[in-house]
């Protein structure tokens, strides 16, 4: 897990599902240095995707799962998270 990685579920806990590009836009406008090309936070939902912790729920909208909220909550240890095959 990276920054950014916190910072996206974050925002998709707060303001609901979302395409990269909208996520890095706000993430951009909200500020603290979160200046992020759309490709690498379309990445990095992919690998969040991958652990569980967001949902692709139509042509690339995400949206955050019960695991990505558990660890926002400190509830998950993100070391414990095995990413799916594929």
């Amino acid at each position: 897990m990276v920054e950014l990685d916190e910072r996206i579920l974050e925002f998709l806990e707060e303001y609901g599902n979302h395409p990269p590009g909208a996520i890095r836009d706000q993430l951009a406008e909200i500020g603290d240095g979160m200046d992020y090309s759309s490709q690498h936070v379309s990445n990095r939902c992919r690998k969040l995707r991958d652990y569980g912790l967001v949902t692709n729920i139509a042509s690339g909208v995400y949206s955050i799962t019960e695991t990505g909220r558990s660890f926002l909550a400190g509830d998950l240890d993100a070391s414990t998270l095995v990413a799916a095959d594929g």
